[in-house]
This record gives C-alpha cells, structure tokens and sequence, in this order.
C-alpha cells in the first residue's frame, strides 16, 4: 500500500469530549488495522502530525524545534538536539546548529558589537573589542556584545586616589577603598583644594568643613576624628 497523510471528519454527535472520537480511531487504525483505512488498500502515515485538538496542532516553532503540550490551550518551544536558541527570551522559535556554523558570516546570527570582531569557533563563537575598545558587556550577556571607547587607557584620565572606570556611553572615576569622594562638596574649592583633589583618606575628611552632613540648619556639627 501507500502511506497516505489522512484527515478525519466527523459528524455533530453525542460525544461528549470531541477528542475521544478522534483518538479512538486513530488508535484502531494504528494499533488494530495496521494502519490501513479500512479495506482500502490506503495506509495512513505512521508519523502522525500533532492531533487536532492538540495545542501544538497550529504551533510556531522552528522546523527545528519541538513544541512541548502544557495544556489543553498551551504550549512551549524548545530547540532540538544540536540546536541552540538565536533568541533565548524566545525559545524554540529561531534555532541555530550548536556546531559546524558559522554565525560570524551574517551580523543577525551573532551578538557581537559594532566595534569588535567575531571570531568562529568549533563550538559557536566569541567577540573580541577591536583596539582603542574595552568590554562594556553586562554580567550575564556575550562578552564583546557591547564594547565602548577605552578612555581609561589615557593613564592621566582620572586624578590621585581614584581608579577610571569604562561605563557604556563615557568613563567615571571611582575612590579607591579606603577613600571618600568629596565631589558632592560645595565648599571643596574654597576650603583649598583644587579641581583635582576629589578623594581624600576616610581619615582626612572634615565633613563639617566640606558640609557633608545632614546636620539641621539649627545644630551644630561637631568634626569627630
């Protein structure tokens, strides 16, 4: 015979889950007649696609993906074996070969910044910042995903006491540990220090002088160290 993909219609009865009439002569097909339609030399393929009443019957998976049923009007997607999530806030609806792919041929397939350099690798790839660049990308995302201009590599960028650090859109320099930023302080310059004295020893902070406190205006502030 020939396997043939079959469509089963039914009349509006008695039954009181549609479904069971469905499943019923599906099974009796299958598992009693061989999978031959009656006596009419006709087979049924044995890979049946999913059942209409499934959730996963109108799916949107990748070909390469698999829907997994959760319930009678829902559904999830996942990747096949060999295969990864492009988009894993997505899964299962954009799926990409784990090896023998080259995902730096096309800019959609990868995650790498404008400003690094993707390099294919037997197991998926890595971004790499191109020169004058440095890694910008958050804990948790593709290294190189976000790469930013490497200011701190200026040695003079950031003044005595303080460390520079490359944000996404500038850098910002930070007290070491141990010391205070004294920025906040209107009074900084008055008080005789200059423009780039803005970390001092936790030790050497007036915070009545610098008016770092949060006296009332009716206290007095009395310096402790």
């Amino acid at each position: 015979g020939i396997y043939y993909n079959a469509t089963a219609y039914f009349r509006k009865g008695q039954v009181r889950i549609p479904s069971d009439a469905y499943n019923t002569l599906l099974r009796y097909i299958t598992d009693r007649n061989n999978f031959q339609i009656g006596h009419s030399g006709l087979y049924i393929n044995p890979y049946q696609p999913y059942p209409p009443y499934s959730a996963c019957y109108r799916n949107t998976c990748h070909p390469k993906g698999h829907c997994i049923e959760l319930g009678p009007n829902a559904y999830r997607c996942e990747c096949g074996a060999g295969y990864r999530d492009k988009n894993p806030s997505d899964p299962g609806h954009n799926c990409l070969p784990i090896n023998n792919f080259n995902e730096c041929e096309n800019p959609e397939d990868n995650e790498c910044s404008e400003n690094a350099r993707c390099i294919d690798l037997e197991h998926l790839y890595k971004c790499e910042c191109l020169p004058g660049f440095t890694d910008a990308a958050k804990e948790g995302t593709v290294p190189g995903s976000v790469c930013v201009l490497d200011y701190c590599s200026d040695v003079n960028f950031c003044p005595t006491n303080s460390t520079c650090v490359n944000m996404e859109q500038q850098a910002e320099c930070q007290c070491n540990r141990g010391f205070v930023d004294i920025r906040k302080s209107d009074r900084r310059l008055a008080v005789g220090f200059d423009e780039n004295t803005i970390c001092l020893k936790s030790t050497d902070v007036n915070e009545c002088v610098l008016g770092l406190h949060n006296c009332s205006g009716v206290a007095e502030c009395v310096d402790l160290k």
